[in-house]
C-alpha cells in the first residue's frame, strides 16, 4: 500500500557519549556531575545531562547505560534483546532497566544487577556491528524480543522494525529454527500481524486491542476519498466504513500550533464523515482499557461481527 504523503522514515540512532571515571580526574567528574553537566549512568560512568522531555530523557538514559555496559564489560559479548532494539532505533516497549547481552560463558565475577546475561551461542550471521558495537542483527533482535516481551509490546516493536527495513520472511525463518523455545507461538502470531503502516506506538497499541479481541485485521493508512481530497486514517475497516484515529499529544505540537492543528483536524473529520465513514478517536489513556475501543467498533459494525468474535489467544495480555 502506498504510504500517506509525508510519511516519516525512522531516524538514525546516535547513542550518547559515555565517559569512564577512571579516564578522568576524580574532582573533574564529581564537579561536572554536581553542576548538572553530566549525569551518572552506572558506577564509574558518566554521560551528558539528559534532555528535558521525559520520554527523550528515558531513551537517552537507556542508551547511555548500553554504551556504559559495553565499554565496561570484558570478554566477547553481543548487545541483544530490548537493548539491541534501542540501538536499531526501535521504540522502548518495556520498563526493564537492564542491559541485555549474549555471552558464550558466564562472567568470572558476580554479574551486575543492571545487566541481563543470556548464555547461549548466536550464529555469526545473526550478529552485526552498529557504531563499533557488536549487536544482534535486526531480524534476530526482533525475534528475541517477540519471544520475551508481551504481545502488545511485541507488536509495537515489530511494526517499527518493518518500517526500519526488517524482512518478515527473514524473521519467520529464524523463528522456524527455534521450535520448542518458550514464547515461540506468541512470537509467530505477533510477527504475522505486524504491519509497517503503523506510524506510532499508539497506533500499534490500538491495532493490538482489536486484533487480540478477534476483530478482522484492520487496514493501516486506510485511504478515504472525501470532497476535499483523499485522506488516510490510522486504521480501519473499509467493509464497515469505520476509521480509528489515535490521538497523541505530540501530534498537535505546542502553543498556537495546537489551535491550528485542532481546527484542521476537525475539518478533516467532518470531510470523512461526509464521505460516509464513522470515526472513532482513541487516546493512550483509553487504551489502558482496550475493551472500550472494541465495544465502540462493535457498536458501529454489523451485528454479526459480535457473534463472529473469536479472541486470538496468543495476542492476549496475561
Amino acid at each position: 500500500m502506498a504510504r500517506r504523503p509525508g510519511f516519516d522514515e525512522p531516524a538514525t540512532v546516535v547513542p550518547p557519549s559515555v565517559r569512564l571515571a577512571r579516564e578522568l580526574p576524580g574532582a573533574s567528574s564529581r564537579a561536572a556531575s554536581h553542576e548538572g553537566q553530566w549525569q551518572r549512568v552506572r558506577r564509574g560512568t558518566y554521560s551528558n545531562a539528559a534532555p528535558a522531555d521525559p520520554w527523550e530523557a528515558a531513551r537517552a538514559s537507556a542508551l547511555a547505560r548500553i554504551v556504559a555496559v559495553d565499554r565496561q564489560l570484558t570478554g566477547p559479548h553481543t548487545i541483544s534483546h530490548q537493548s539491541a532494539a534501542l540501538l536499531w532505533g526501535l521504540p522502548m516497549t518495556t520498563r526493564d532497566p537492564r542491559v541485555h547481552v549474549i555471552r558464550r560463558a558466564p562472567a568470572g565475577a558476580r554479574p551486575a544487577g543492571d545487566v541481563a546475561h543470556h548464555l547461549h551461542a548466536v550464529a555469526p550471521e545473526d550478529v552485526t556491528t552498529l557504531d563499533g558495537r557488536s549487536v544482534t542483527s535486526l531480524p534476530r533482535t526482533v525475534v528475541d524480543c517477540l519471544m520475551s516481551v508481551d504481545p502488545r509490546s511485541g507488536l509495537i516493536l515489530a511494526d517499527a522494525a518493518l518500517r526500519r527495513g526488517l524482512e518478515r520472511d527473514e524473521a519467520a525463518l529464524l523463528l522456524s529454527r527455534m521450535g520448542g523455545r518458550r514464547g515461540i507461538r506468541k512470537a509467530r502470531e505477533v510477527l504475522d500481524h505486524a504491519d509497517a503502516g503503523a506510524e506510532s506506538p499508539g497506533e500499534s497499541s490500538a491495532r493490538h486491542a482489536v486484533l487480540a479481541a478477534g476483530l478482522p485485521r484492520p487496514l493501516t493508512q486506510m485511504r478515504i476519498d472525501t470532497d476535499t481530497g483523499p485522506v488516510w486514517s490510522d486504521l480501519g475497516w473499509e467493509q464497515w466504513r469505520i476509521a480509528v484515529e489515535y490521538d497523541g499529544i505530540a501530534k498537535y505540537g505546542a502553543g498556537e500550533a495546537v489551535r491550528d492543528a485542532l481546527l484542521a483536524e476537525r475539518r478533516r473529520e467532518r470531510a470523512i464523515q461526509r464521505a460516509g465513514v464513522h470515526v472513532i478517536r482513541v487516546t493512550a489513556a483509553e487504551l489502558r482499557e482496550p475493551g472500550r475501543l472494541v465495544a465502540d467498533v462493535l457498536t458501529l459494525a454489523p451485528p454479526a461481527a459480535a457473534y463472529a468474535l473469536t479472541p486470538r489467544p496468543h495476542l492476549l495480555l496475561t
